[in-house]
């Protein structure tokens, strides 16, 4: 009988695990996957994850297009200054002008403009970041000596003081650890110095990649394009518009030290 009850549990308990595998439990692996489409129907799940498999994680993305946004809305934590890396998050303007409407010339932009440098998490701590860590305001006549490369690749579609401002005092007084970000002007000028290391235009282009209405590329074309400007493929946000997908924004890793790091799954 104790044989029959032993079998009969190790029945049920490889049909928990079968189970298990095609779900997604914050905290484990999911299914096995090699596109986000493998995992949008499985219970839990929203994405492919880097390594393979789906995972209830989404990635850290701001407002769908350049303006004040966070990573989420309600994952600030101001009373924790701690973060693990810097998100260096550029955008295409045409795309985030799909899904609102972008006033001047803003959705005639043809380069991938700054959204934003962001201190974020990893793990389970990946959905909250650090933010408004101090009370410095943001102040324009620190910047104007990089104005007219701020206007230039860090523009938004309503208001560019009152986006920086955001950007500054919500993300740029967390990294106040990091020499070269320790105040406002060394925040915005820093940070115009990684987005120009990291020319996604370049880097496309140099793969045959260019943007379109009508040719569509896989995301790992667009991946392995991108992945050669530091070595670490880049996590790609999209928006979907019509039944299709369109590249919205550009995520890179950063150390604290400014070197690029592989992003973290999660």
């Amino acid at each position: 009988m104790a044989a029959t009850v032993s079998v009969a549990a190790l029945i049920l308990l490889s049909r928990f695990i079968a189970a298990s595998a095609e779900i997604c439990i914050h905290g484990k692996r999911g299914p096995r996957c090699s596109s986000n489409s493998d995992c949008v129907n499985q219970a839990g799940c929203v994405r492919c994850a880097h390594n393979g498999y789906c995972t209830d994680i989404p990635l850290p993305g701001p407002s769908p297009s350049p303006g004040p946004g966070p990573h989420y809305p309600t994952g600030c934590t101001s009373g924790n200054k701690s973060y693990d890396f810097l998100s260096l998050v550029q955008g295409w303007p045409k795309s985030g002008c799909l899904s609102r409407s972008c006033p001047g010339n803003y959705a005639k932009l043809d380069v991938f403009t700054m959204h934003g440098l962001w201190p974020s998490r990893i793990g389970d701590a990946a959905m909250s970041f650090p933010c408004t860590c101090d009370g410095r305001n943001f102040d324009p006549l620190k910047v104007s000596s990089i104005q007219d490369q701020l206007n230039q690749f860090w523009p938004s579609f309503n208001g560019n003081n009152e986006f920086w401002g955001h950007e500054w005092t919500k993300h740029g007084t967390c990294a106040a650890d990091v020499d070269d970000l320790k105040d406002e002007l060394s925040f915005f000028k820093t940070t115009l110095d990684l987005r120009q290391k990291h020319d996604i235009m370049d880097a496309l282009q140099k793969a045959s990649i260019t943007p379109s209405n009508d040719k569509t590329y896989s995301a790992q074309e667009i991946g392995k394009a991108l992945t050669s400007i530091d070595g670490f493929q880049p996590l790609l946000g999209c928006i979907m518009k019509s039944g299709k997908q369109y590249l919205h924004e550009v995520t890179f890793c950063i150390d604290k030290s400014l070197k690029d790091v592989n992003c973290d799954d999660s």
